[in-house]
């Protein structure tokens, strides 16, 4: 039987991972220290040049800066600051006064040096994903430009705790299909040397075309179990329940629009009421559900009526609206209702919402919203809409009922080699998509020059250091 044969890019970036200052890009070999580039592809010339005088003293060179830069930017992400902060005229002057040691550098060379930093970022993720089982999620987002976007995440799979997730990938699509799903991720877990007998499970969204690229992942980790992500479905649960009570959203609506449009009233309700959080907005997604602004006003109730009664319908419509809401009795029976019978899905979500909580804790949250939808309380057609709706989605999830068998047997005592790595799967893909939302400088309008290079390796240093930002203080 022939032997098969590895393309040759796979063979370099498989022996350059000995060599961290040495980076392919496709075309040539770059060494970083050096800013040079490698006149031919051999294993002979990179050991050379890695052991060369010239090397070794720019590597000495660039240290003490380049562990001042990384700090830097470490800093700046952690504090969600721009890369152009250190331009700024007052900041210079400031650092010039306090840090004169320390030379603040541009932003050409701060965006220069990100790539010899991303390899350092790298290098970490790969010590710590080296010989384990590991977790992915992908999921697709845009940018400010509504382009598609695929996110790809890893974390280490351990049996004793939880562990944080990676960013390894984000990449600009334009046709957003099963195909380029599945390419974006071989190549991602190839450059991380991750074998693929290691890659045990998969989360994703609910969508076609990502149930469609898990499959096609599965011909290429044989090991693999594919699960969309449970957060996602009780969100859709939640979303089914929420159109069956449109006077409990007018009320959080209206009453919100109370406060928003008056500092005097807000300022008035902290001294009448306080201990009292102020009336939360009319938000439903994943990771601020819609429930918990209904059981604000289930318990809450009372004191904020007693407010708004006191208020002058005539000095804004919401007041009026809010009011009327308030003195219906239909809507303090729906608040009841709602509290009564969906407390278990608003304490499932906030376990999902925890990323280092077990699987066997997850499987038991999700569980009792299973159990709480089947009681007879719960038998109107909302009640209804939202089972259906949370065992349709349950049974879009490929490897679901895998995974509830490989928690039971674990219980037992009855379980595989691997199963043990499962004890804290993640079951949502909600640590990709929120940290996303705040990357606000990223995807910032002044950016639209950046490559796509720049900005993955942005994105991947500014998750990697939310998830690690006491390394800037060694």
């Amino acid at each position: 039987m022939s032997k098969v044969r590895i393309p040759f890019g796979k063979q370099i970036q498989k022996w350059l991972v000995k060599y961290p200052d040495l980076v392919f890009d496709g075309t040539v070999i770059k060494c970083l220290p050096c800013e040079t580039h490698l006149p031919m592809w051999s294993v002979i010339q990179c050991r050379n040049h890695v052991n060369s005088k010239r090397h070794i003293q720019s590597q000495e060179r660039q240290w003490p800066y380049m562990k001042f830069l990384s700090d830097l930017m470490f800093m700046l992400s952690v504090c969600d600051l721009p890369f152009v902060m250190p331009i700024e005229e007052s900041f210079r002057v400031f650092w010039n006064k306090y840090v004169p040691m320390w030379k603040l550098p541009p932003r050409k060379t701060m965006y220069r040096k990100l790539q010899l930093i991303r390899q350092m970022v790298e290098n970490h993720i790969r010590s710590k994903v080296a010989n384990r089982k590991i977790w992915i999620t992908i999921d697709k987002t845009t940018d400010i430009y509504n382009r598609k976007v695929i996110n790809v995440l890893i974390r280490p799979m351990r049996s004793n705790q939880s562990s944080v997730p990676y960013l390894i990938a984000s990449k600009k699509l334009k046709n957003v299909t099963a195909e380029s799903i599945t390419g974006v991720v071989q190549n991602a877990i190839a450059r991380f040397g991750i074998h693929k007998n290691n890659v045990l499970m998969l989360v994703t969204d609910i969508t076609e075309c990502m149930l469609e690229a898990g499959k096609s992942l599965k011909d290429f980790y044989p090991k693999l179990l594919h699960v969309t992500c449970m957060l996602q479905t009780l969100h859709l649960v939640e979303v089914q329940i929420r159109d069956g009570y449109s006077d409990i959203d007018k009320l959080i609506s209206s009453t919100k629009t109370v406060f928003e449009s008056s500092t005097k009233r807000t300022n008035t309700f902290r001294k009448r009421c306080p201990g009292i959080p102020q009336p939360p907005d009319l938000i439903g997604t994943r990771w601020k559900p819609w429930l918990e602004a209904v059981f604000y006003y289930h318990t809450y109730f009372d004191q904020v009526k007693s407010f708004v009664l006191e208020m002058d319908p005539n000095d804004a419509q919401s007041i009026e609206t809010s009011k009327q809401l308030f003195e219906d009795p239909q809507v303090r029976n729906n608040l009841h209702t709602l509290y009564n019978n969906y407390t278990p899905l608003s304490n499932a979500i906030k376990q999902l919402q925890d990323s280092t909580s077990s699987l066997s804790a997850s499987l038991s949250a999700i569980s009792n919203v299973i159990c709480s939808l089947q009681l007879q309380t719960v038998m109107d057609i909302t009640g209804m809409l939202a089972r259906e709706t949370l065992h349709d989605n349950l049974d879009k999830s490929p490897d679901y009922s895998k995974l509830c068998a490989i928690d039971q047997s674990s219980l037992y005592g009855n379980s595989s080699v691997d199963d043990k790595y499962f004890r804290y799967a993640n079951m949502t893909c909600i640590n990709m998509e929120h940290p996303f939302l705040t990357h606000i400088s990223t995807f910032s309008p002044r950016h639209k020059a950046l490559t796509e290079t720049t900005i993955e390796a942005l994105l991947m240093f500014e998750m990697f250091s939310r998830s690690h930002p006491a390394l800037c203080q060694q």
